[in-house]
């Protein structure tokens, strides 16, 4: 029974992936998944996007400014020693992995 259910999913999901005129999305709230024609999706979407009331429109590309805000806090923790040495080695990508996938003990 559940072998024949996972099959009827596996089918499922495949037919509404190839219907290009057709989109499955999960709803803001609740967790409701929603299936809605592409065209109304995207009508809807650009509406919400030309509500002034919601979103004003940049002149200009904030990301540089925030990205170098971020920098300087940074930098400004790891001078006042917020940050154990070790974590101060940026440059050294191993830290963001798991510890088997790069120690060097043997087995």
């Amino acid at each position: 029974m559940e072998r024949t259910l996972w099959k009827l999913e596996i089918a499922t999901k495949r037919f509404l992936k190839e219907l290009e005129e057709v989109i499955v999305t999960q709803s803001d709230k609740g967790g409701v998944t929603v299936m809605l024609l592409r065209e109304t999706y995207i009508n809807l979407c650009l509406d919400i996007l030309k509500n002034k009331k919601c979103y004003v429109e940049n002149k200009v590309d904030p990301t540089n400014t925030i990205e170098k805000n971020a920098n300087k806090h940074i930098i400004e923790l790891k001078n006042d020693e917020y940050y154990p040495d070790r974590s101060k080695k940026t440059n050294d990508l191993r830290w963001n992995l798991p510890t088997f996938l790069w120690s060097t003990k043997d087995p």
